[in-house]
């Protein structure tokens, strides 16, 4: 059985911090999916300012029915909006 991923992930930096949670469906044909990522970012070191947006992903899926697993590859972010 393939890892369960956990939600929110965060990935930090020198001068930033993002959180980025559970991605929401818009489309899967059962080879290509799109998806939606909310995002918090949180940016500078001394005094971080919160910002959220949303990430627009496609990816490349490769389904294992014997396995019941999706790999997920190839993602790419379409769009990203932020105020």
């Amino acid at each position: 059985m393939g890892a369960e991923s956990r939600w929110p992930v965060t990935v930090r930096a020198p001068d930033a911090t993002l959180t980025l949670y559970q991605p929401q469906l818009d489309s899967w044909d059962g080879y290509k999916v799109s998806a939606r990522v909310a995002v918090r970012a949180d940016l500078g070191s001394d005094h971080p300012q919160p910002r959220f947006g949303v990430l627009t992903l496609s990816a490349r899926t490769l389904t294992d029915k014997g396995r019941r697993t999706v790999r997920i590859d190839q993602v790419q972010i379409v769009k990203a909006e932020f105020p």
